[in-house]
């Protein structure tokens, strides 16, 4: 999550997290998380970048008019001037799993961040330049989210939003205009990819593909191979939309 805080001058900003009466937080301090939790799930708060302190304390909430009932309010607070943007992670697990290594990138300019668990490793990038470390070479998407396999670190499933180019050590997309999102998943040697709206692009998928599946149309691909996509012309994605839900 990404809260922006546009101002002049010194300020005191407050984010407040009010958790559900009967919802037990505690307050991480040596990680920076605030741990909220119920029996067999848990949702952890963390702000990677450290700017500012947590605090924990009784506060109330109301589940209905006219009644107010104790629960613990978390408060992330931080003293700054000028404008400010807080970049925070929630990130809901079992109880039995551990909390997730959360590592803080250096894009040079917005915002990235790395979440490594046991079963995935996630690349978050807002508003970056390229990150040598991550395997991204060029980027024009406002947001880039992607995730690879823990172990071999395979690309399962990623989001562009915004922008025209990204191109990484294991998937390159260019589209011939700006589009809203692109929106992919791998499964048994097969690439889906989303675009909305529908342009002509060019996808270079990982090596381990050999169909790539563009809005619902297959299209074969050799190892490595790059392919090119036209959009079609007689049928815009709202008219598909409304195709599915007719009767026929």
């Amino acid at each position: 999550m990404l809260d922006h805080i546009d101002a002049k001058g010194e300020h005191e900003y407050a984010v407040h997290f009010h958790v559900a009466p009967g919802i037990d937080a505690t307050l991480h301090r040596g990680s920076g998380r605030l741990e909220a939790h119920k029996a067999s799930t848990t949702l952890d708060i963390v702000y990677p970048e450290r700017q500012g302190l947590w605090n924990v304390a009784d506060g109330l909430v109301s589940p209905c008019y006219g009644a107010k009932v104790t629960a613990p309010h978390g408060t992330y607070s931080l003293r700054t001037a000028g404008p400010a943007v807080l970049l925070s992670v929630l990130f809901p697990r079992d109880t039995d799993e551990l909390p997730p290594e959360i590592r803080k990138l250096n894009p040079g300019r917005g915002k990235g961040l790395v979440v490594a668990t046991s079963r995935f490793r996630d690349f978050v990038l807002w508003s970056g330049d390229a990150v040598a470390s991550e395997g991204l070479h060029a980027v024009d998407f406002e947001w880039v989210w992607m995730r690879r396999s823990a172990g071999d670190r395979l690309l399962e499933r990623a989001v562009f939003l915004h922008g025209t180019c990204v191109s990484s050590d294991e998937i390159e997309v260019i589209t011939e205009r700006p589009v809203e999102f692109a929106a992919i998943s791998v499964q048994d040697r097969t690439l889906s990819i989303d675009v909305f709206p529908s342009v002509g692009f060019r996808i270079r998928p990982p090596v381990n593909i050999d169909r790539v599946l563009v809005n619902g149309r297959m299209h074969a691909t050799g190892t490595g191979a790059t392919v090119n996509i036209m959009p079609r012309l007689d049928m815009q994605r709202d008219q598909t939309d409304r195709c599915r839900r007719v009767r026929h």
